[in-house]
C-alpha cells in the first residue's frame, strides 16, 4: 500500500480531520520556523469524526418468558447448561424476551461452542441478582455463550451479570459470549461481566472480514480482555467501567480492556479504565495489527473508518492508557489521564483534544516502530495536541525512530520540569517531520524543553527567540535563529 492511497483514503474519509485551512495551516507541511510569535492565534480545532449510533433495539414488545418454566432451576447449586439451551431456543422461536428472574445459574463453561444463542435471542434479567455463573473448571475450553458460526446474528443481553470461571489456563480458552458470525449487533445494557475469560469477543472467524457491531451501554466489565474484537467491524461503547483486567501470569502484555484490530472502527465515550490486575502490563485501549485475510483485489479493507476516544478518564493503576497502530488515525478529546506509565503511544495520524495528563512517566509517544517495519517505510504521521494540559514529572516523549512525524503543540501548558524529551537529534527536511510550537506554556522559565547537549534540536527549526533548557550545561539556551546562545550571549556549543 502506497502513502499515496493512504493519503487519499484519509482524504476521503476524514475530510472533517482536512477542515484545518487557518492562518498557519500551510506551514504543518514545511514546520518552518517552528515558534509562532507570542500571541498566536489558536488553529482551528479539528470537527473529528462523526459518531454514528448503532440502532438501538426498538421497543419491546414481547412477552417476557420465565426460564423456570422450561426446567431451569437458577439455585446456584444445579448445572442448568441443557435446560437453558433449550429455554433460549424455545422463548426465542416462539418471539419471546429470555427472562431470568433473581437467581445464581450455573453452567459449563467447557465445550465449545457453549451455549447457542440464535439470532433474535433477548436475554433479560433484573440486574446483578440475575447472575448466570460458569463452574470454575480449570481445564475448561470454549465458550459460554456464543452465536452461531459464520452467519449474521442480532442478539441482546440486558439487565444480567454474567460470571466467567476464575481458574483457567492462561491462554484465551474462555469466553463468556462470542459472537462467531459475520455480521450482526450485540447488544449489552447495564450488563456486569467479571472472571478471568474474555468477556466479550466478536469476529474474526477464519480470518475473514465481518460487519459485526458490538454496542455496549453503561455495563461494569473485567476479564482478561473485556472486549476483544480481531475482526474488522465496529466496537461502540458507552458508560461504561472497565476494571480487573488482565493476568500476571505470563505472557504479561497480552491483555487488555479492549484489544481492538486495526480494521475495526473504534468509537468509545464517557468510559473509566481502572485497577489492572496487579503485575499485568497491559494497555487499556489496544488498536493491533490485523490477522485478517483480504480476499485478493480488496481495496484498502484494514484502514477502519475512525478511531474515536471521548471523556474517558484512565487511572493510576492502568501502566498504558492508549496505544493506536499504524493503520489507525486516532481523535482523542476531552480525556484525563492519571495512569502509571505513558498515557499514549502513537504510531499514526492523530489529534489529541483538550486532554489532562498527570501520568508518572511520559504523557505521549509517538514511535515509528523498528527501522525495517511497515510503519518506518510508509508512514508519516500528522499529530496535533492542542489545547493540553501536561502535569506529569517527566514530560512529553518524542521518538523519531523513523524521524517522520510532523508535531503541532497548539495552546498547551506544561507544568512538568521537562516539557519535551527528545531522545535523538531533530533535522530539518522535508521527510524528517519536525514540529511546531503555538502559544505553549512553559514552567521554570522553559520556553520549549530539555535534553543534554548533544541532543538539542537544530537552532535554525526552533526559529529565532526560542529557548531551550540544556541539562548539560544547566541553563537555558536561547536560538538567534542560526545558533545556541548562552545567557550571557556567547554561542552555546
Amino acid at each position: 500500500m502506497t502513502q499515496k492511497k493512504i493519503t487519499a483514503h484519509y482524504r476521503e474519509i476524514f475530510s472533517v480531520f482536512a477542515a484545518m485551512a487557518l492562518p498557519g495551516a500551510a506551514m504543518l507541511s514545511a514546520f518552518s520556523p517552528v515558534m509562532a510569535a507570542p500571541g498566536a492565534p489558536m488553529l482551528a480545532t479539528p470537527a473529528g469524526p462523526v459518531s454514528v449510533a448503532p440502532p438501538d433495539e426498538p421497543p419491546s414488545t414481547e412477552r417476557q418468558m420465565d426460564v423456570h418454566n422450561y426446567g431451569v432451576r437458577g439455585d446456584g447449586v444445579t448445572d442448568d447448561t441443557l435446560a437453558l439451551q433449550r429455554a433460549i431456543a424455545a422463548i426465542t422461536d416462539a418471539g419471546g424476551i429470555t427472562f431470568f428472574p433473581k437467581g445464581i445459574y450455573r453452567v459449563q463453561a467447557g465445550g465449545s461452542p457453549g451455549i447457542r444463542v440464535p439470532d433474535g435471542a433477548k436475554l433479560r434479567g433484573v440486574g446483578a441478582a440475575s447472575v448466570i455463573q460458569a463452574f470454575d473448571d480449570p481445564t475448561a475450553s470454549g465458550n459460554m455463550f456464543s452465536t452461531p458460526r459464520g452467519q449474521d446474528s442480532t442478539v441482546s443481553f440486558t439487565d444480567i451479570a454474567i460470571e466467567g470461571p476464575y481458574r483457567i489456563p492462561n491462554e484465551l480458552t474462555i469466553q463468556s459470549v462470542y459472537h462467531q458470525g459475520t455480521g450482526g449487533i450485540m447488544r449489552f445494557r447495564r450488563v456486569k461481566m467479571y472472571g478471568r475469560s474474555v468477556a466479550i469477543k466478536a469476529g474474526g472467524i477464519e480470518r475473514k472480514p465481518d460487519k459485526i457491531t458490538v454496542d455496549i451501554r453503561n455495563c461494569d466489565l473485567s476479564g482478561k480482555h473485556c472486549v476483544l474484537m480481531p475482526g474488522t467491524g465496529t466496537a461502540y461503547v458507552r458508560d461504561t467501567l472497565f476494571h480487573d483486567y488482565g493476568s500476571d501470569q505470563p505472557p504479561k502484555n497480552h491483555y487488555h480492556a479492549l484489544y481492538l484490530y486495526h480494521g475495526v472502527t473504534v468509537d468509545i465515550e464517557n468510559c473509566r479504565f481502572q485497577s489492572q490486575i496487579p503485575g499485568s502490563e497491559g494497555c487499556a485501549i489496544t488498536m493491533h495489527n490485523s490477522l485478517i485475510d483480504y480476499p485478493p483485489g480488496t481495496p484498502d479493507p484494514e484502514i477502519p473508518r475512525y478511531a474515536r476516544v471521548v471523556n474517558c478518564s484512565f487511572d493510576a493503576s492502568v501502566p498504558v492508557g492508549i496505544k493506536s497502530n499504524p493503520m489507525v488515525r486516532t481523535w482523542i478529546s476531552g480525556c484525563n489521564f492519571a495512569n502509571k506509565s505513558r498515557s499514549i503511544v502513537l504510531q499514526n495520524d492523530a489529534d489529541i483534544i483538550k486532554c489532562k495528563f498527570s501520568t508518572a512517566v511520559y504523557a505521549i509517544s509517538g514511535y515509528g516502530g523498528p527501522k525495517d517495519s511497515p510503519g518506518a517505510a510508509i508512514f508519516t504521521s500528522d499529530i496535533l495536541v492542542q489545547e493540553c494540559d501536561f502535569a506529569q514529572t517527566k514530560g512529553l516523549f518524542v521518538d523519531y525512530n523513523n524521524k517522520k512525524s510532523r508535531w503541532t503543540f497548539d495552546h498547551c501548558t506544561f507544568a512538568a520540569p521537562a516539557g519535551i524529551v527528545l531522545p535523538v537529534p531533530m533535522t530539518n527536511t522535508p521527510e524528517s517531520g519536525g514540529m511546531r510550537i503555538i502559544n505553549c506554556r512553559f514552567s521554570d522559565s522553559q520556553d520549549f524543553g530539555a535534553s543534554t547537549s548533544a541532543n538539542r534540536p537544530d537552532p535554525r527549526r526552533m526559529g529565532q527567540g526560542s529557548t531551550w533548557y540544556d541539562t548539560t550545561l544547566r541553563s537555558t539556551v536561547t536560538s538567534d535563529g542560526r545558533q545556541w546562545r548562552r545567557q550571557d550571549g556567547s554561542p552555546a556549543n
